[in-house]
């Protein structure tokens, strides 16, 4: 799992302190589900990893042993939140995400429905500003 130096003491505190049975489980589904994004995500440019996340991520999280181990919708959904807050690919499994509900006509939360729309209309330009203007810019 790939976690940026600035993010991993917050990553760490997080774990630490979700130390028993069911916070393991979400963890280990963090673990899980980014080591297999990261097999198979594009180095070569943003949007084919965003592409590759809108088209895959919710396949591979179905896929790991957590998920298959009892993982509840909460413990995906604290697993997903942990991942978009301190993953290296963290805002583009957000984005990925979204458009992945954008897609199958799911609601998408207000808040996300500009930055969804941005890359819709090619606007690639707007969401790299809004990456760095939420501090997600990592050298890896």
């Amino acid at each position: 799992m790939n976690i940026p130096p600035q993010k991993l003491l917050h990553f760490n505190k997080a774990q630490f302190v979700n130390d028993n049975r069911y916070g393991r489980f979400i963890f280990k589904q963090v673990k899980e589900w980014s080591d297999l994004m990261e097999e198979n995500i594009p180095k070569d440019s943003w949007e084919e990893q965003v592409e590759f996340l809108r088209n895959h991520a919710s396949e591979l999280s179905l896929k790991t042993d957590a998920c298959n181990g009892g993982l509840t919708g909460f413990q995906q959904d604290c697993a997903t939140q942990i991942l978009i807050g301190n993953w290296y690919y963290g805002f583009e499994l957000w984005l990925g995400l979204n458009l992945e509900r954008h897609d199958m006509n799911f609601t998408i939360p207000d808040e996300n429905i500009e930055w969804t729309n941005c890359y819709l209309s090619g606007d690639y330009e707007s969401l790299q500003e809004y990456k760095k203007e939420l501090n997600l810019n990592y050298d890896q």
